[in-house]
């Protein structure tokens, strides 16, 4: 008599099984890691040409301290801005001068791992050290020799974790190392365009093995030192494909050693790992990806969430979904709707609508491979099972 296989429930146990490994994989791609940015995208921008708190008349250096708060060299209005994360203007400081507290056009800037403000006072030739509510604390670099940290055009500033400062001096094109004083420890670099030297240095940022990173201005390009400014190794030149640059100013570090660029001339921010290997970029060209016109500064906070200036007085806004923002109560967390996005904060409904509201690419890559391994799965054991069937049936 003729045995009769039932392959129907070893089918409906795959299909089952497939439906569960594509929502596994559609979880596991809209997840937010601990650390870094995987899938990162627009989610706000803030600010607006003028004198008053919260507008910009060309910044700079950005930076972010422990507790989330941003900062921001304001440079034409010769000030420093705080804001919390969402944008939610805190306070200001400075003013015009050369008096302690002052500034002429400051540049750069950069928080201790204990909460001290580092500031670049780009035409004084000083660096200076404030609180975080502002108060003046110190300053060097205007009256030193040569030997021991003068400094003429600071630009760049960056603090590693045991709170040695590196400070880039446009002028002299080198880089120079101080403690947490100010007192002088080392300086590297010089003029020109081979290994370990420079054309114009413009910001710096140290990872968390301490190894320092320099936009090298005039030649395009990302240096790289060790602590000790001894040269790794470089990546970059002059033009538009990926990897290459077009006045390279901004750069920053986040918790996973990706180094992120802003190719001010290109209109983009690039993304690299901590070799110079190309990951991803964010342009004008991109949907979803703000209004990077002419980006300038650059900070990432612990979570990976990406902070720029730009020369439209902005300041944008790139990070994982769903967004985390801090209220000005600085204690409660909220996540930001596309109601929210109505507000002056996004810079326009529709563009948050893009970026937000879409999940990351990497959340279709990842569904889509699911599909596609889950439906080779099921096909090919299907068709196991069938085969077996008929020959049991011949038998």
């Amino acid at each position: 008599m003729e045995h009769l296989v039932d392959i129907t429930r070893p089918l409906r146990v795959l299909v089952l099984l497939a439906c569960v490994i594509v929502s596994f994989l559609g979880i596991a791609g809209s997840s937010v890691p601990a650390h870094g940015c995987v899938s990162c995208g627009f989610q706000l921008s803030w600010g607006s040409s003028g004198r008053d708190g919260g507008q910009f008349y060309s910044p700079q250096g950005v930076a972010v301290d422990p507790a989330g708060f941003v900062y921001v060299a304001d440079q034409g209005n010769n000030r420093i801005e705080k804001f919390t994360g969402a944008g939610e203007f805190v306070s200001e400081w400075g003013g015009l001068g050369v008096r302690n507290g002052s500034f002429s056009y400051p540049y750069g800037i950069a928080v201790s791992p204990t909460g001290l403000v580092y500031v670049t006072d780009y035409r004084n030739g000083r660096v200076e050290v404030f609180t975080p509510t502002g108060a003046y604390f110190a300053q060097w670099g205007s009256e030193e020799s040569i030997r021991m940290g003068f400094l003429v055009a600071p630009t760049g500033i960056a603090i590693n974790a045991l709170g040695d400062v590196y400070v880039a001096d446009f002028y002299y094109d080198f880089v120079q190392k101080y403690d947490g004083l100010g007192n002088f420890v080392l300086a590297f670099g010089d003029y020109g365009s081979g290994q370990g030297r420079f054309n114009g240095t413009g910001d710096i940022a140290v990872d968390l093995s301490g190894n320092v990173y320099v936009t090298d201005v005039g030649n395009d390009r990302v240096e790289k030192f060790n602590g000790n400014g001894n040269y790794i190794t470089q990546w970059g030149h002059r033009g538009s494909r990926n990897g290459e640059f077009n006045f390279p100013l901004g750069i920053a570090v986040d918790s996973t050693g990706s180094v992120y660029v802003a190719d001010n001339g290109n209109r983009r921010i690039q993304k690299f790992t901590s070799k110079g290997v190309y990951v991803s970029q964010w342009s004008l060209t991109i949907p979803g990806s703000g209004q990077l016109e002419n980006p300038e500064g650059l900070a990432v906070d612990s979570l990976g969430t990406v902070y720029v200036t730009t020369s439209e007085n902005h300041v944008e806004r790139f990070g994982e979904f769903p967004i985390t923002t801090f209220t000005s109560s600085e204690t409660s967390a909220s996540t930001t709707t596309s109601a929210e996005c109505l507000s002056t904060k996004c810079s326009s409904a529709s563009s948050f609508a893009n970026s937000t509201l879409s999940r990351p690419l990497g959340f279709y890559q990842n569904v889509n491979l699911g599909v596609a391994a889950a439906i080779v799965v099921v096909v090919a054991l299907s068709g196991l099972l069938y085969s077996l069937g008929r020959s049991k049936r011949q038998r």
